[in-house]
């Protein structure tokens, strides 16, 4: 069996016959791929457009979908990763939705982390804390979200 990361040193034929099976139960849902997609693509053009400070609004919404895309990501491994086969529990709604909100908030800070690096190493001094919490809030509602819905939808009982 090859391990995961070796997708990217394998020819082209063998990528297009690569079977996620092997490591997943379930398949990664076609909504999360096209969020993502969905997600850099209106990144790109606000970055390229300066829709960011035109629209004040929009961090928050970018934020709130990208906690929503990382929470979903990370139940999706964690419940349906072959390596988890067995050893997990069924868990309580509260822990499903503390999982979603604990990914989403930490990838939340790593980003922000590199934001003010980034800021830092350029010279600007634009950090500023209240545009931080509201990031990191919305990055937890986004995670809210789709842990309430992967609770709903009942995936944490299969």
């Amino acid at each position: 069996m090859l391990p995961a990361w070796s997708i990217l040193f394998l020819p082209e034929k063998a990528v297009l016959r690569y079977n996620t099976s092997v490591m997943f139960t379930r398949p990664f849902p076609l909504f999360f791929v096209g969020l993502i997609i969905a997600i850099a693509l209106a990144n790109g053009l606000a970055m390229f457009f300066f829709w960011y400070w035109t629209f004040r609004w929009l961090d928050m919404v970018m934020h709130a979908l990208a906690g929503f895309w990382i929470g979903g990501a990370a139940l999706w491994w964690y419940y349906f990763a072959k390596r988890n086969e067995g050893r997990i529990r069924k868990r309580t709604p509260h822990y499903v939705v503390a999982f979603a909100v604990g990914a989403a908030v930490l990838v939340g800070l790593l980003w922000e982390g590199f934001e003010i690096g980034l800021d830092m190493s350029t010279g600007r001094s634009a950090y500023d804390v209240v545009d931080t919490i509201s990031d990191l809030l919305f990055d937890a509602a986004g995670g809210l979200a789709v842990g309430c819905y992967f609770v709903r939808a009942r995936y944490h009982r299969s």
